[in-house]
């Protein structure tokens, strides 16, 4: 007898945070093995376990911080922290559950002038970086897909969905005006223009064998890529962003990032009907939040 649905989602669940422990235990071998970091575990356990402090007097004892909590919705909350205690922030995807919890981090970080980055490692997959760089000409588009798990407590993209939507942004960079979204139960297609008349396309695979892959259409010839990689190049920008206060991606690309991923959740809610990236930033308070590199210190 098949087992029930309820079974299957509970166990496909499952499945997605254990790996997503395993990709964590690797990526933060890599900062042991690599610039002999010393991890202190999770803030609060490390407070109650070694020392009778609470998070905010960790933070302020400390140099720098990084949130790497599967589970994103305490992000908030433990980043304001960081930020009022003015120490550099680096906060694994994703960065939050909302857009408009991502424009208040972004805020709090500007008028403070903290130094916060948030971002995917695909962006610095060697074969991405290559294809960025290759002589193909006036770039017309490109197409993004890989694996897009979803969590009940998420947009369907923020959880999974943010390494190929920025492997897509890494290609096309920012400039997106209006997002579709197409959704399924298989999958996510989020095709967007952009403001010079470039079109990009998320696909977002929900259930199956799913790999990383990009697609750039020039003007000259089309490049098409599996992506491959491993965490050391993102662990070696994290180090140097941490040495030098200046973030590896403007914020506001990261920012319009999310926009587009809350546009594409927007639109599935309008039966797939066109939404603005302008509007989605006003309906979560985006109006302006100039940001640039160099806000951080």
């Amino acid at each position: 007898m098949d087992p029930p649905k309820e079974y299957e989602s509970r166990l496909a669940r499952w499945t997605e945070r254990a790996q997503a422990y395993e990709r964590t235990h690797i990526w933060t071998g890599n900062l042991r093995i690599l610039f002999f970091v010393v991890l202190l575990g999770g803030a609060a356990l490390f407070c109650r376990t070694w020392l009778s402090v609470s998070v905010g007097l960790l933070i302020i004892m400390i140099g720098l911080f990084v949130s790497g909590m599967i589970h994103c919705r305490p992000h908030l909350e433990e980043a304001l922290s960081v930020i009022k205690a003015h120490k550099p922030l680096f906060v694994d995807k994703p960065l939050v559950s909302s857009l408009r919890d991502a424009l208040e981090i972004f805020r709090q970080a500007r008028e403070n002038s903290v130094p916060i980055y948030s971002g995917s490692s695909l962006r610095f997959y060697p074969n991405l970086r290559e294809m960025k760089a290759a002589d193909s000409g006036r770039l017309k588009g490109a197409f993004s897909c890989g694996p897009c798990g979803m969590e009940p407590h998420h947009p369907d993209l923020f959880w999974y969905g943010i390494h190929p939507t920025e492997a897509l942004y890494t290609i096309m960079g920012p400039g997106c005006k209006t997002v579709v979204c197409t959704a399924t139960a298989d999958m996510h297609v989020v095709p967007g223009i952009w403001q010079d008349g470039k079109k990009g396309t998320l696909c977002g695979i929900h259930t199956g064998p799913a790999t990383y892959q990009v697609v750039l259409y020039g003007s000259k010839k089309a490049l098409s890529e599996q992506l491959t990689g491993d965490y050391a190049p993102f662990v070696r920008q994290l180090v140097k962003f941490f040495q030098t206060g200046v973030v590896p991606v403007n914020p506001e690309e990261t920012l319009e990032i999310y926009a587009f991923m809350e546009a594409a959740e927007e639109s599935k809610r309008q039966g797939d009907s066109p939404v603005k990236i302008s509007d989605i930033m006003r309906k979560n308070g985006g109006d302006a939040i100039p940001l640039s590199r160099s806000f951080l210190r």
